[in-house]
């Protein structure tokens, strides 16, 4: 809050600035926000201090006929690397004479003394040494752009190299997937675009406590080889509560101010939609209080979309570091110098729930070496063949969320059921403006856009060709009831 903006004499956290990365500030301010702080960014304990929550990454706004639709739960149309950058240079500007001055007398005001503003100054300057290592371990070899970043390739890098201190472990980053929709995400018996993580036990808990350290989580892996609870700064009791509030969560309706809906060629497409889709994509009541959701995992062999997330995923190897003769908390087979990326990561799941809930600590370990299903057991059988696969996902709500497949490649609704080689080679993304007819973004230039090449390694938009051969009257049936949905 008190950063400029690298160059200026203007507040970083301004919303231009915000709205240049695609995150989206706040519609004034309110009770629970009165420093009218940007969506998904909140202040914690010290006053002085932002912190960034799920609603960040996952919460999104469609623009039509100069309104703005604010859609809870689903994937943002912004640039978290963009924004870092951005925040990389004020920290660097911030943290020089004379700039410092001004900072220090900004957080301090009247408890300005020299005393303080050295101590301030080391904080600072370890702010912005986290920064660098995160954008460090976050290099892209294909960019995301706006919508879509590479969540599990960034999750390994920063647990694995900077977390357990093995800089060897660091990998270039190259399958960028959307921010998935929330809505249902714990209602699901498996959640992820590979589907490897498991929501039964404590799998809603361990999925979240993933995406924390993915981005700032800290955990203490090191010590003795008996060790298995990690002290961390991810709080999993305000997880829990989370993932409680996450369940009231429902799928977006289609908008009364949008076009409306054609009910003949609707009820045409649902017969369609049953023929077609409901194999892979159930069909559920967004409002049933007991809903719940079957996966539908479909091989990348038959799905035949961009297949580099689930090969990388199940493939990746890494040096065990610290964890090297320890006992697995799932067997009790020890660690050797090397294991599969999936395996490290459930280990440091388990451990850092097991530093924060005592309590149930005798259950998880008796759970874990009983190998019982869930987070609490490798996800991947048959030599990791299960994970080699996506997560067909229920389709309520998906008009809000283009573009679509787990990589953001197909920029509507109707293009996706087009045959590969008919829909868009390049489209912008970065915009909020919404096509009501084909169901998704604007595909038109916008300043500051990204233009997003199908055809560079892992943006490809091939696959899931299911329905294309249908005639083009019976594709637009079948969007028309997805709009129901």
């Amino acid at each position: 809050m008190a950063l400029n903006e690298a160059g200026t004499d203007l507040p970083l956290a301004r919303p231009e600035v915000i709205e240049r990365h695609g995150f989206l500030p706040a519609v004034g301010e309110s009770k629970h926000n009165p420093d009218g702080l940007p969506v998904g960014f909140v202040k914690e304990g010290r006053a002085d201090w932002i912190g960034f929550s799920c609603a960040g990454c996952h919460t999104s706004q469609v623009n039509y006929n100069g309104v703005g639709y604010r859609i809870d739960g689903a994937g943002m149309m912004g640039t978290y690397k963009g924004l870092l950058l951005e925040l990389m240079a004020a920290l660097d500007e911030a943290v020089q004479d004379p700039h410092f001055d001004g900072f220090a007398h900004r957080v301090l005001g009247k408890k300005h003394n020299a005393k303080r503003a050295a101590a301030l100054r080391v904080e600072l300057l370890e702010s912005q040494r986290r920064v660098q290592a995160y954008i460090n371990v976050t290099k892209t070899e294909v960019s995301g752009g706006y919508g879509r970043v590479d969540a599990l390739g960034g999750l390994f890098n920063h647990a694995f190299a900077i977390q357990m201190g093995m800089p060897e472990n660091f990998r270039p980053l190259r399958s960028p997937v959307s921010y998935p929709s929330l809505w249902d995400a714990n209602r699901s018996d498996r959640t992820q675009w590979n589907g490897f993580s498991q929501n039964d036990g404590f799998g809603r808990i361990a999925r979240d406590i993933s995406q924390a350290l993915g981005v700032w989580g800290q955990v203490d892996v090191q010590g003795g080889p008996n060790k298995v609870a990690y002290a961390s700064s991810i709080k999993v009791e305000s997880m829990i509560e989370s993932e409680e509030r996450l369940r009231s969560l429902r799928s977006p309706p289609w908008p009364d101010a949008f076009p409306p809906i054609d009910s003949a060629l609707a009820t045409r497409g649902k017969a369609l939609y049953e023929a077609q889709c409901l194999s892979c994509h159930e069909l559920v009541d967004p409002v049933d209080p007991k809903r719940a959701l079957q996966t539908v995992m479909v091989p990348l062999d038959e799905i035949g979309t961009d297949r580099n997330l689930a090969e990388e995923f199940e493939g990746a190897v890494f040096k065990t570091g610290p964890l090297e003769g320890r006992t697995k908390l799932a067997s009790d087979e020890r660690f050797g110098p090397e294991a599969r990326g999936h395996e490290i990561l459930l280990n440091l799941l388990r451990g850092v729930i097991l530093g924060q809930l005592p309590d149930a600590s005798a259950e998880i370990l008796l759970a874990a070496r009983q190998k019982r299903s869930g987070p609490l057991t490798d996800p991947g059988t048959n030599d990791g063949e299960e994970l080699l696969a996506y997560r067909a996902r229920a389709l309520n709500g998906v008009w809000a969320t283009a573009p679509l497949l787990h990589n953001g490649s197909v920029p509507t609704l109707y293009e996706l059921m087009k045959p590969a080689a008919e829909r868009s080679a390049t489209f912008w993304t970065g915009s909020k403006e919404f096509d009501p007819v084909e169901v998704g973004i604007v595909k038109k230039p916008m300043p500051g856009g990204f233009l997003l090449d199908t055809s560079l390694d892992g943006n490809s938009n091939a696959g899931h060709e299911y329905g294309t051969g249908l005639s083009d009257e019976d594709r637009w049936a079948i969007v028309e009831f997805v709009k129901t949905l």
